[in-house]
Parts: structure tokens; C-alpha cells; sequence
């Protein structure tokens, strides 16, 4: 039986509780063992073990899975994930951690991870003031001031692209970049105290060497020191031939590093003479507390490690690719945001040694569908981040069966089949077709595909139908493990689906057409011309009518009897992405690259709900076989259940 809604909504809470971390072990948000006071303890001496004492084996990193509200959407019951990650900041005092993601930010207490409080604003970049009262969150075009203690927002700044902000380090001053110019704001008195003309070009980043004078680094590759006090220029650092992307001063003020978009350079504030020169493109710095280590996040490289006196890169193990954001903490180990694996690090430094996983996240989601009994909701995470695929009780919130560690950067369709035994995924790159056994979570089968094969499994569970190797469908007998039959004679095949009696299987070409085949004899019924470029199509439970979604938005409902578009439906700008039928087939659900999803009366033609809230496109929609609830996965980094009336 599926939950009902006050089940749901226990998932809520249930989904962030626990689970398995990379190597297996498993810490509750509130266990002691698992907060950063119990595990981020010096680097041990290492000492000469006797042979003839065994030797203990590795523990395992402590995981924490965040706890959150996840900023569900108005409207929702339920939300798995919290977006991927793209930013991650310690505070100076270390209470506490900053965390953007795609869908908002968050801001925890670094010794119990409580959330404290949380923000719908998808995030760029995080800066604490140095006392740690007041906190700056970026986005393109905004900048946004809190005070940390209550979660008050105090102020918003609006300016065109992105600018990286900095607080003095008295904390009385917050200045940004404003196209050619720089802003510079009284924090407690809530006024622009000074505005510098850049004159030439624009200002991605700025960092304050001192109370009293600010450095701006420019587009033209200037960087430009200035007096806060006289407000005249002091220095002119014009050694740098591309545009300046990030700035990030030592702790005594004397090195300034320069991120530019072919090298870095390390620059003596005092005489302006250059220091060391990296040269890599890279995206974000940090000072170690004691000046003497500088981190890089190098772009489609890693995270790498430099000794500042010496400017020598240091050579360590660790997560350092996928990498979206590091800093170091106050103590001393560095916090690494990685997308590759969706995950934030706590490492030391000097060994590589993991201290702390911080889990929770999920990248572009391009599957969310429920099994057919209502049960369970299969997840597939994909393009961005490690893939995998996930299959969640909805009774308890617990991870029935979780498949990672794939070759292939994306999946490009999953399934489930109806008796529950089994999960089918095509994957990019590879183009191949998996099949797993879910009570063993063993691989059973590898099978060729075509490039991003789609599957389906059929109504009764025994066939499963995909794109294969040379432009066909395949249509796969799961029990004997052999093809059925190959459905040939088109190239292009597209998307997929069976008829309510699995006797007929509707594919899309890119010429584009509908094609109806016959099964298991392959012989085409039915064939018609479309008018756009067809992205999805869903048969309606009593088989009279496919939807078929296109790239300009509309949907059309074609009367499978007659081979005749009977309806239009227009409601979204942009590509629809995904569809399927209520189980009772008077609704139809759609899902866009608009970020939204419309639900339609299918007699009328008319939409009668529009869900939002979403901060990527909607690339999955799936209604429960009882009608009540509509799964939707997003790019956004997030799998929504929403009631349906």
C-alpha cells in the first residue's frame, strides 16, 4: 500500500536522519561521534608498531547527513535532496559553516551541524564578516547581508554579473564591485560610505588588505589599490594579462593572491614586487589560518596545495577533483566542496586524511518514478556529480538499495519493473544497458545500446524495451534473459512507451513521427507525421490517446484509432521535458525547461495547476498509481512529491 500523506510527510525529516557513507558507515546527524569536535583532532605522530602486534584497521570517516528543511516548495509534502553544492565557507570564529547550493543556502553550527537557518537564494558565493556577526551571500546580479546570530537579512545589493564582495577586517565595511566601480558600504549604519571609479572595466572580485586600503581586481587585469582614507589610488599591479577573477589576502596582510584566467600570482603588498607565479586557471583561493599554505581550485584540473614561502606545490592525497569551492577552517583543515561526488570534505591538510563527510546533496536529477505498488521512489542522479541510482522506501525514508560507481558521466533513463524485481538504466558514453536484480542489487545483465539508449519495462514486468546498437528497438524477454525482437527498418529512434496492455509500443523518430508497433511480431500499425521536434510521449491509461511533448513547449494529444492530433495544449515557453498520465487519465502532468510543471484537464484541454518553486528544469514527472502524489526530479538537485487533489 502507498503511504498516506502524513506518512509523506515524516519523510521529510526521515531522509536527512542517516545513511550509508563512501565506505559504509553510517552516523545520525546528532550522534557525538559524528560532530566535528569529536573527530577533527591533530594529525597523530607516527610511531613504530612491534610485529608481533596486530595492526588496527582503517576507521572509517565519519558521514553526517545535514539536516535540513530543504526549502520545500509551497505546496509540497515531501523533498529529497538539497540541491549540489556549489559553495562551501567556514565563519573566523569556527561555529560556524556556510553551505550555498543550487536551490539556497543554509548556515549550520559547525559542533552539532543544527541547522540554524536557511535562505532560498541560490548561491555563488559566501563571505563571513571577520567578527562573524554578519554574513554576504552572491548571486549573479545580487548581493544579500544577514546577521548570523538571528538570521536577519539586513540589506540587498543589486548589480549587473558576478562580483565576488569582501568585508574590512574591522568588519565595519562590506565592499563589491559594481560594473566599472566599487561600492563601499557602512555595515551597521546601512549606507554607501565611498564609491571608486574603476573607469576602464569590470570589477569581478575585491579584498580589503587593511582597514584602510582595498584592493579591486579588473577584467583588463589591473589590480588596483585603494585608500579608503583620501580615496586615491595607491598601487597599480599591472603584471597580469588576463582578466583577474578572484582576489585573497594572508592573514598578516602582506601577500595578495591574484587569480587571473591563465596564472595566479602571489604579490608583496608592501613593495609590490611579485612573489610566485602559478601558472593554471584558477577559480578560488585560500589561506591557511597561518599564511604559510595557499589552496587552489584549479578549473578542470583539482584542488591543489602550495607552500606560500616557498611557492612549491605540495603533493598529497584526497577528493581534489570535481572540486567547486575550498577554504580553510580556523583549526586549520580545509573544507572542500566537491560536485563530482556531491559531497563537502573536512581534510587535513598536511596528510590528506578525511576528517569529516558532510552527504545530503544530489546532482541534476534525470529520473524520479514511483514503483508500481506505491512503495518505493527510484532516483537516478546524473550529470553532474557521480552517478547513481537510488531506491527509497516512502514508508521509512530508509535507502532500499543504492547503485554508484559507474564508468559513464550520465544516466540517461531508468525504470523499475512492475513486480519490483528489477532495474533497468541506459547510460551515456558507454551507451550501454544495465539490469539489475534489486533484492541482491547484482548486476545480471549488460546489454549494447544505442547512444543515450532510453528503457522501458512493459506493463506485466516481462519485457523491457530499448534503443539498441544499430538504430532499433529492442524489445528484451527479462526471464530468459534473450531478445524478443528487433524492431528495425527506422533510424533515429527516439523515446518510448508501452500501451496500458503492453501489446503496442509508440517510439519517436527525429523525423519527426510517431510510430505504433505490434508486438511481439514488430509489424507498424499506425505512423504519423509531427509538426516540431518530438522530447517525450506517455500513453493515457486506457491507451485511446498519446501525449507527445515538443521543443517549442506545446503538447499535443494524438487519438491512437485515428492517428489525428485531437488536442493542442500550450502553457509552457520553452521545451516540454517529460509527461505522464494520472492513473485515472483525466490528468496529464507536464514538465519544462520553463521550471515548472502544469497540470492539465485531458477532456478540456485546459491547465488547472502550474507547480513552481523549482531552480532547474523539470526533467521527471510521475504520478503514484493511487493518484495522490506527482514525483518530479529536477536539475535543480532535487526530488519533490507534491499532493495531487
Amino acid at each position: 500500500m502507498k503511504p498516506s500523506i502524513p506518512a509523506i510527510l515524516i519523510i521529510t525529516l526521515l531522509l536527512v536522519g542517516c545513511a550509508p557513507g563512501d565506505d559504509g558507515s553510517t552516523v545520525m546527524a546528532d550522534a557525538p561521534v559524528a560532530t566535528e569536535s569529536a573527530t577533527a583532532t591533530a594529525s597523530p605522530t607516527l610511531v613504530s608498531v612491534p610485529t608481533d602486534i596486530p595492526v588496527p584497521t582503517e576507521t572509517p570517516t565519519p558521514v553526517i547527513m545535514l539536516p535540513s528543511t530543504q526549502l520545500i516548495p509551497e505546496g509540497a509534502v515531501a523533498q529529497y535532496g538539497m540541491g549540489y553544492v556549489t559553495e562551501v565557507t567556514p565563519s573566523p570564529d569556527g561555529q560556524y559553516l556556510a553551505i550555498g547550493t543550487s536551490i539556497g543556502f543554509f548556515l549550520y553550527r559547525t559542533d552539532t551541524f543544527e541547522e540554524l537557518w536557511n535562505s532560498d537564494q541560490s548561491t555563488y558565493y559566501i563571505a563571513f564578516s571577520s567578527d562573524s556577526r554578519y554574513l554576504t551571500v552572491s548571486s549573479y546580479g545580487i548581493h544579500s547581508l544577514w546577521e548570523v546570530e538571528t538570521g536577519t537579512l539586513l540589506q540587498t545589493f543589486s548589480f549587473e554579473g558576478y562580483t565576488r564582495p569582501s568585508f574590512s577586517p574591522d568588519s565595519s565595511q562590506l565592499a563589491y564591485g559594481a560594473g566599472s566601480d566599487v561600492v563601499v558600504w557602512n555595515v551597521q549604519g546601512g549606507y554607501v560610505e565611498r564609491t571608486l571609479d574603476g573607469q576602464t572595466s569590470d570589477i569581478p572580485a575585491t579584498v580589503f588588505v587593511s582597514d584602510d586600503l582595498l584592493a579591486a581586481g579588473f577584467e583588463d587585469g589591473r589590480v588596483v589599490l585603494w585608500n579608503l582614507t583620501t580615496g586615491e589610488i595607491e598601487q597599480i599591479l599591472e603584471d597580469v594579462q588576463d582578466a583577474i577573477q578572484f582576489l585573497a589576502m594572508s592573514p598578516d596582510g602582506h601577500t595578495l593572491a591574484v587569480a587571473a584566467e591563465s596564472e595566479a600570482v602571489l604579490w608583496d603588498t608592501l613593495t609590490g614586487e611579485t612573489l610566485t607565479r602559478i601558472p593554471l586557471c584558477i577559480l578560488d583561493m585560500s589561506f591557511s589560518p597561518d599564511g604559510t599554505i595557499l589552496v587552489t581550485e584549479v578549473k578542470y584540473d583539482r584542488t591543489r596545495l602550495w607552500d606560500v614561502s616557498s611557492g612549491e606545490q605540495l603533493d598529497i592525497s584526497g577528493p581534489f577533483t570535481g572540486v567547486i569551492g575550498v577554504a580553510f577552517s580556523p583549526d586549520g583543515y580545509l573544507y572542500i566542496a566537491n560536485v563530482q561526488f556531491n559531497k563537502i570534505y573536512k581534510i587535513d591538510p598536511i596528510t590528506g586524511e578525511k576528517i569529516l563527510i558532510l552527504d545530503g546533496f544530489l546532482g541534476m536529477v534525470s529520473n524520479a518514478a514511483f514503483s508500481f505498488d506505491g512503495s518505493q521512489l527510484l532516483m537516478t542522479d546524473s550529470y553532474l556529480g557521480e552517478p547513481s541510482i537510488t531506491l527509497m522506501s516512502l514508508n521509512d525514508g530508509m535507502i532500499d538499495l543504492e547503485l554508484k560507481g559507474f564508468t559513464e558521466e550520465s544516466i540517461i533513463s531508468a525504470d523499475i519493473s512492475p513486480d519490483g524485481d528489477y532495474i533497468a538504466a541506459g547510460m551515456s558514453d558507454s551507451d550501454n544497458v544495465y539490469i539489475w536484480e534489486i533484492s541482491t542489487g547484482q548486476l545480471i545483465n549488460t546489454l549494447d545500446g544505442a547512444k543515450s539508449p532510453r528503457v522501458q519495462f512493459s506493463p506485466d514486468g516481462k519485457w523491457l524495451a530499448f534503443s539498441s546498437a544499430r538504430k532499433s528497438i529492442t524489445i528484451w524477454d527479462i526471464d530468459t534473459q534473450q531478445p524478443v525482437i528487433e524492431l528495425e527498418g527506422h533510424t533515429n529512434l527516439g523515446h518510448l512507451a508501452f500501451s496500458p496492455d503492453g501489446m503496442t509500443l509508440a517510439v519517436s523518430t527525429l523525423e519527426p513521427s510517431v510510430i505504433l508497433f505490434e508486438l511481439p511480431e514488430g509489424k507498424i500499425i499506425q505512423e504519423s507525421e509531427i509538426s516540431g521536434i518530438i522530447t517525450d510521449v506517455a500513453y493515457a491509461p486506457d491507451g485511446a490517446l498519446i501525449a507527445i511533448g515538443l521543443n517549442d513547449g506545446t503538447i499535443q494529444l494524438w487519438e491512437t484509432a485515428s492517428g489525428q492530433v485531437v488536442q493542442e495544449l500550450h502553457g509552457h515557453d520553452q521545451q516540454v521535458r517529460t509527461l505522464d498520465f494520472s492513473s485515472g487519465g483525466d490528468v496529464l502532468a507536464s514538465g519544462s525547461s520553463d521550471r515548472t510543471v502544469v497540470l492539465w484537464n485531458v477532456a478540456t484541454g485546459e491547465p488547472e495547476k502550474t507547480l513552481s518553486g523549482f531552480n532547474g528544469l523539470v526533467s521527471s514527472v510521475d504520478f503514484s498509481p493511487d493518484g495522490t502524489l506527482l514525483a518530479t526530479g529536477s536539475g535543480d538537485g532535487t526530488v519533490i512529491l507534491w499532493p495531487v487533489e
